[in-house]
């Protein structure tokens, strides 16, 4: 569905019994278009310039979502309501550049497979309860350069695919968060002391590994 500028003084509803929908917008004033109806509603693709700041229970009647994509909206928050998508299994807020934080709820995400949040450049740390998504096999997170993973993330053994890390160097400021070493618990992942503690001899499956050391150290599993 395609929302003109035209269409922006009205109230647009979606039928109830739509399945899979990718709503598109070309103004930046408004999203009249009701979807919190659609209690079936199994795919939502949300593309626009500028999507309006999404309500505190935007997601509480869109339980039945499998795939939501919300990647390039200009979100700068994401509401609590999205833990109750218990059935989610993709997630994409790519390209959101104004996003700081994740809530704490998306560690309700039990189902949850794929989560996405390339080039969220503000994106400063992820939640702790992220440990909580044990059936989480990809991780996209390159360009989030400032983003502070915590160590709980070792915690992800279904882990396949982690596209990019910085990982910190090991300072007292640092203690909580993801080091080198912790990759030694990510046996499923494909892509000094704590070299040996990543036990990157048991990633039988990794294909391409970067290793950089300087300022930043960074490790980039996605680089060939």
């Amino acid at each position: 569905m395609e929302v003109a500028e035209s269409c922006k003084e009205k109230n647009m509803l979606v039928h109830n019994k739509v399945r899979h929908l990718n709503l598109m917008s070309t103004h930046n004033d408004s999203f009249p278009v009701s979807i919190y109806n659609c209690k079936g509603l199994r795919t939502l693709i949300i593309s626009t310039k500028k999507l309006p700041p999404l309500p505190s229970d935007s997601f509480s009647k869109l339980k039945s979502i499998r795939t939501l994509k919300l990647n390039k909206n200009s979100i700068k928050e994401v509401p609590e309501s999205i833990g109750g998508l218990v059935h989610l299994q993709y997630l994409d807020l790519s390209q959101n550049w104004e996003l700081k934080e994740l809530p704490n709820s998306v560690g309700k995400l039990f189902n949850l497979e794929t989560l996405r949040l390339i080039e969220c450049f503000k994106l400063r740390e992820l939640p702790v309860s992220l440990r909580k998504l044990v059936n989480l096999k990809h991780l996209y997170i390159s360009g989030c350069t400032n983003l502070k993973v915590p160590k709980e993330i070792g915690r992800l053994r279904n882990l396949q695919i982690l596209d990019f890390l910085y990982v910190q160097d090991g300072g007292e400021d640092d203690e909580g968060l993801f080091k080198l070493g912790d990759l030694g618990k990510l046996e499923q992942l494909q892509d000094g002391s704590e070299a040996k503690n990543a036990e990157l001899v048991n990633k039988k499956k990794l294909l391409d590994l970067t290793l950089r050391f300087g300022e930043n150290f960074v490790l980039d599993p996605g680089e060939s």
